[in-house]
């Protein structure tokens, strides 16, 4: 008898070692898998950071820390352009200036350009303001005056700004000869 409960005493001993051991061992691994998965997380949102520079806002300001240099000038002087369909002609270069009443630019019509102001962005575009003068092959040349206005005097805006067919597209196009 002595021997019998000897035995049972040993193998209830050995069943509760061994469900210590595999308590231990599944804490363990979940552990473990707890560490991986942190870690897993952790490096694909890095990864997504990493992927998305500050420089791809295209309407963020350009800063000297950003790794991309500063952006090209879209527009160099000297340059002509054509009207892609009739311009307003401001008063000076913004947005909420007056438009001189009664002027108009046809579209079709050839202008040169003396300064250009840049005005910000407008849904991603720029905004860039013209002040024109006489086209240069009609200036150089010395050609008699026509009479079409290309809004000498006041200021044109290359962008739609009013809500229309025209709205967010380019008005101007380059001249390249």
């Amino acid at each position: 008898m002595n021997y019998r409960r000897s035995r049972e005493a040993s193998s209830i001993f050995l069943g509760t070692r061994r469900l210590r051991q595999w308590l231990i061992g599944t804490i363990a691994i979940g552990a473990f898998v707890a560490v991986q998965v942190f870690a897993f997380v952790q490096r694909s949102q890095t990864a997504l950071r990493a992927r998305i520079p500050p420089e791809a806002d295209e309407n963020q300001e350009w800063h000297p820390l950003l790794r991309k240099g500063r952006p090209p000038s879209p527009l160099k002087l000297p340059a002509s352009f054509e009207a892609l369909t009739s311009l307003s002609i401001y008063t000076a270069p913004r947005l909420d200036a007056d438009l001189i009443p009664g002027r108009v630019v046809q579209k079709g019509t050839h202008f040169s350009v003396e300064e250009v102001v840049f005005q910000g962005k407008l849904r991603g575009q720029d905004v860039i303001f013209l002040k024109p003068k006489r086209v240069y092959y009609k200036a150089s040349r010395n050609m008699p005056d026509d009479g079409e206005d290309y809004g000498q005097g006041g200021w044109l805006c290359d962008l739609g700004t009013e809500k229309g067919p025209w709205f967010c597209r380019k008005l101007v196009k380059r001249l390249r000869v």
